[in-house]
């Protein structure tokens, strides 16, 4: 009634003013008279009761689009002339992250244009990520109207109605998607087309999903009941820090996946060594090393089939005074410190982002890790290094970015310290993350002696972050238990992790426990057995006890 697009309690104020009122009162406001019976009363109260928390919100293309709202996931997008247009040669997807929507009715003015291969449009709801949603609209599967879901990155075809060859191009049609429960109605210019029930999702997000042609959306209109706005909505990943050797050399199969998925976790990051795998040779500046890409591509492809979140976290170097062979041979100072090694890791990354658009990003897992930094490398990572990197990813994708602050060293304190000052950066779509967050003596294999205080001080910094900021955090390599070759894990080791994950659970922070590998034998690895790929029991009972 405010103009504001929510029925709320200014809505009912303004009934509240008006009641008992009637034409030719003083405070007579026929807005108020809802039900049009030319009197304010307890019926009207009644029926703005009805929808109060209900919200309507439109898209109209008027102005430039907000990226930090839209998101693509495939095909080209833009806003031209008051519409947004979409141009894909297979999937295009684009979806709003503003709202979650529960019951709701969406409804979209739209145009496949005359220079389309397929003449397909349709719009997504119950948007939970890019594997899982519904869709209906105009000429998919070939037929003229239709309702769809992806489960797990599967398609569906659930009803539908007409052949695709009915629909004509260059006309605009008014498409009308109404949820509510599980009953899910279609209309096209205000006749109702479809009605299924389907139980599998009951809320998320809207977007627009054309496949192989071209169409132009007039505006989208959203009314109905909101669930949480998604910026404030806490992200939490809970699962796997894997080398980055097993996904590209294919070790895993569906089965191991989905093994995997069956304990309970539903994320995998996936630590790549940009100057070994992907960009070894350092004379031959931009070649990629496709093999390897394509390994990894697959892969990925598998898990995500899996019902997976991905992250893949881009490792510049280990130690720069003693380099393993298998680290590569890029050192931190010279993405951190030369323009030309940050300029060409920028492009590495823009190039994972468009092969990769289906996963998250680590842009930089651990920098300075087992080496110590002064104050300039420091400030230059945190205000020239990691925003260079982040406009790369940015140019091509607004899916979430892990930021990861200066490691510090392997014998100079916890990376989480940077949390007890820090300030969060203006891109709403970043995952604030650190490495080891225990007593590090613990990590490195000597026995916990039960400090606790010791503990509570090693989370200071992320408590004090999370409760100013109350932003999504994860560690991106928990890691309390380095792999030790032929010894078991203490018990007090074990209590340990067990103490560290009830705090990460109390200020909801993700982890990534390292590790899940198909090769490396000891005491990290969740795999006790790897020949039948079967988990170590007394660490698998306390990740899933706090996951």
């Amino acid at each position: 009634m405010n103009k504001d697009g929510i029925v709320d309690i200014m809505d009912l104020s303004i009934v509240a003013r008006a009641l008992g009122t009637y034409p030719g009162h003083q405070k007579w406001n026929p807005e108020a008279d809802l039900n049009n019976d030319y009197v304010v009363d307890i019926l009207d109260i009644t029926l703005l009761a009805k929808d109060y928390g209900m919200r309507c919100l439109c898209y109209d293309f008027d102005e430039p689009m907000d990226w930090n709202v839209w998101n693509v996931v495939s095909g080209n997008w833009s806003v031209l002339n008051g519409s947004l247009e979409g141009l894909s040669s297979a999937e295009g997807l684009i979806y709003s992250r503003d709202v979650i929507w529960k019951e709701c009715t969406l409804t979209a003015r739209v145009k496949i244009t005359g220079d389309s291969q397929t003449a397909e449009a349709a719009f997504c709801f119950c948007f939970v990520d890019t594997g899982n949603f519904y869709w209906a609209g105009l000429g998919c599967w070939g037929h003229r109207v239709s309702v769809s879901r992806m489960v797990a990155h599967v398609p569906e075809e659930m009803v539908f109605s007409g052949d695709s060859a009915e629909i004509v191009k260059d006309f605009w049609y008014i498409v009308t998607i109404k949820i509510s429960g599980d009953t899910i109605m279609v209309y096209v210019d205000n006749v109702l087309e479809l009605t299924i029930k389907d139980p599998i999702f009951t809320n998320g997000m809207i977007g627009v999903r054309p496949w192989d042609s071209h169409i132009i959306v007039d505006y989208i209109t959203v009314s109905g009941f909101v669930s949480t706005p998604i910026f404030d909505e806490l992200e939490v990943y809970r699962g796997f820090a894997c080398g980055g050797d097993d996904f590209i050399y294919e070790r895993y199969t569906t089965e191991h996946f989905k093994k995997v998925r069956q304990l309970g976790f539903d994320c995998l990051l996936v630590e790549i060594w940009w100057s070994n795998f992907i960009e070894s040779d350092k004379d031959a500046v931009g070649v990629y090393n496709e093999q390897n890409l394509q390994g990894l591509r697959r892969s990925v492809d598998l898990a995500l089939s899996q019902g997976f979140n991905v992250i893949l976290s881009g490792r510049v170097c280990y130690n720069p005074i003693e380099m393993p062979d298998w680290a590569g041979w890029a050192t931190h100072d010279y993405v951190n410190l030369q323009d030309e090694g940050l300029d060409r890791y920028a492009k590495f990354w823009e190039m994972m982002v468009q092969r990769f658009p289906d996963c998250m990003y680590c842009l930089w897992h651990m920098p300075y890790h087992m080496q110590g930094v002064d104050s300039y490398r420091t400030d230059r990572y945190y205000t020239v290094t990691f925003p260079t990197l982040l406009s790369a990813v940015r140019k091509h994708s607004n899916n979430n970015v892990i930021f990861v602050p200066i490691h510090q060293g392997s014998g100079s304190g916890r990376d989480s310290y940077y949390y007890e000052t820090a300030t969060p950066f203006s891109d709403k779509n970043i995952i604030y993350g650190c490495g080891h967050m225990t007593d590090q003596k613990v990590e490195y294999g000597s026995n916990w002696d039960y400090n606790y205080q010791k503990l509570e001080d090693a989370f200071k910094g992320i408590k004090r972050f999370k409760e100013t900021y109350n932003l999504p955090m994860m560690s991106v390599e928990y890691f309390p238990l380095q792999w030790e070759r032929g010894k078991p894990i203490s018990q007090s080791r074990l209590d340990c992790l067990a103490e560290s994950l009830k705090r990460m659970d109390k200020y909801g922070i993700g982890w990534m426990y390292w590790r899940l590998s198909h090769q490396q034998r000891g005491g990290d690895n969740i795999l006790e057995d790897l020949e039948n790929f079967e988990p170590n029991l007394s660490i698998l009972t306390i990740l899933q006890t706090w996951k």
